[in-house]
């Protein structure tokens, strides 16, 4: 598990999204497809590191949840995305009580 990767593979699923490249489905895809992932190999994956990991999984569960036809008008979604960029990119603090954890 790389999850400096990880990230840089999600920012890059974003920013794809801001450029229309990607779409909501496949934004919401994306998301559901990870935590597929992880959930399947919970066994051989290293012990949780908040520090590491939380970051990515926040965005993970901000995404499978706000990626749906419901947010796509109220500008929620877009919103946290940026949110997401900023704190990935260092330039936001995400706030504690909001990490995510590894499914």
């Amino acid at each position: 598990m790389n999850m400096e990767k990880e990230k840089t593979d999600l920012k890059k699923i974003i920013y794809g999204y801001f450029q229309k490249t990607v779409s909501l489905e496949d934004l919401n895809a994306y998301a559901w497809e990870k935590i597929q992932d992880y959930s399947k190999c919970k066994a051989s994956l290293p012990e949780y590191d908040e520090k590491l990991e939380g970051e990515y999984w926040y965005a993970i569960w901000q995404i499978q949840h706000l990626a749906d036809s419901e947010h796509l008008d109220d500008g929620l979604l877009q919103q946290k995305l940026l949110d997401i960029l900023a704190i990935f990119d260092k330039k936001k603090s995400l706030p504690r009580k909001f990490y995510g954890k590894r499914p």
